[in-house]
């Protein structure tokens, strides 16, 4: 039978509605803003995770969080609210709720907001938190 746990119950436990969303205060390549709001759930920071980060991610109409990739790190989305328009590498696909995108390492990718209510989607990476990503902008 598996030890319990050596981690403290609440940093096992994240909740979207009482986390901080922020938004980035990073630009593209001809300074344009990367346009979303994120909070985190699970990370290294948040919950000692050794191998994963995973977040909730809110774009408002309009906005876009920039094509970019992660040299090194595979990413996910799944859509849980709203439409938007998924970028990987040269083909775009009209998201919808209830459905996943996965990003391996080197792939172009981004998100864009037509629609008039905001997208929501969940993240993640199989890296224990961001600053081990790395992100290169292509635009």
């Amino acid at each position: 039978m598996p030890s319990s746990s050596s981690h403290p119950p609440e940093r096992l436990v994240n909740r979207v509605d009482e986390a901080d969303f922020v938004s980035p205060t990073r630009t593209g390549l001809d300074g344009q803003p990367d346009e979303y709001s994120a909070c985190r759930l699970i990370s290294a920071e948040l919950s000692d995770s050794s191998t994963l980060s995973v977040g909730w991610a809110r774009i408002l109409p309009g906005q876009t969080h920039l094509r970019h990739y992660h040299p090194t790190s595979d990413e996910f989305y799944v859509i849980i609210h709203g439409t938007s328009v998924v970028t990987l590498d040269d083909h775009q696909y009209p998201a919808r709720p209830g459905e996943s995108y996965f990003m391996p390492a080197g792939t172009i990718h981004g998100i864009f907001n037509p629609g008039d209510e905001p997208c929501e989607f969940l993240y993640g990476f199989d890296a224990p938190s961001l600053g081990s990503i790395g992100t290169v902008f292509v635009e």
